[in-house]
């Protein structure tokens, strides 16, 4: 058989009707099914094999974004013809979850300051089994920083596609030349929605900031000095491109407001 032979049997094969009767998932333990299933339904409509390959390409793709799943493996088994000479066929879909804890450390430097910092960090994933998570970082710099933070992050699955954030933040941060230090604790809530054509953030922040140490100027302390600072903003993002690098056709917009 030759090369182009082989090639229109791959094509007709690719191109052949088909029917997926059913998709069983296998591995859920904590995460909810109700997750899964959005993005399981787009395997229902494939009517070749070809679009089939592509949407399981997709959906595997898509479950692991959700970092819920160390492992997702799709599987097509074969049951037969139907009346309508149409291949039926049964998507298997296993899964194993990733660990609900994970933790991670490393060391790294600034030659420019000459400054070294041990980063670590913690992270509870899938709180309540909706991929709700809770992460917190520490930094300890040899010179320089030290801080921490907290960061909440639950996604609420809905048509809008929305999600919620909260991070709490202290630091603190010497100031080299004039010898002195400025502590920040901050604190954000950020809410995220697809509306009205595009996304939409709201995001309300609080920083309290404090001066430690040395003989300050008093034009500093006017500027870095104990202070509270409070701002609400909301993002707005209409993307129509049809390519993010060399678009050809659509628009950007961007609306910001604070």
């Amino acid at each position: 058989m030759s090369q182009g032979d082989d090639k229109a049997t791959l094509l007709r094969i690719l191109k052949h009707n088909i029917k997926v009767k059913s998709v069983q998932i296998d591995g859920l333990r904590r995460v909810k099914e109700d997750i899964v299933v959005p993005h399981l339904k787009p395997l229902l409509k494939a009517k070749s094999l070809f679009a089939l390959l592509g949407l399981v390409s997709t959906t595997h793709d898509q479950l692991e974004g959700l970092d819920a799943f160390e492992k997702v493996d799709i599987n097509i088994d074969y049951l037969g013809k139907n009346r309508e000479s149409a291949t039926e066929v049964v998507l298997r879909v296993a899964v194993s979850e990733a660990r609900r804890i994970g933790v991670g450390m490393n060391v790294s430097s600034d030659r420019g300051l000459n400054d070294g910092n041990f980063n670590m960090f913690f992270k509870a994933r899938n709180l309540f089994g909706r991929l709700e998570s809770l992460r917190f970082n520490y930094v300890k710099g040899t010179k320089i920083s030290e801080g921490c933070s907290l960061v909440f992050n639950k996604p609420i699955f809905s048509k809008n596609k929305s999600n919620f954030k909260i991070v709490m933040a202290k630091e603190n941060m010497l100031n080299r030349t004039a010898n002195y230090m400025t502590s920040d604790m901050k604190t954000n809530m950020v809410y995220q929605l697809d509306m009205l054509g595009g996304k939409n953030e709201f995001e309300a922040q609080a920083l309290w900031q404090q001066i430690h140490g040395g003989n300050v100027p008093m034009k500093i302390r006017e500027e870095f000095g104990h202070h509270l600072k409070c701002a609400v903003r909301h993002k707005y993002l209409r993307d129509t491109r049809d390519d993010l690098l060399v678009p050809t056709t659509g628009t950007r917009h961007s609306i910001e407001t604070e």
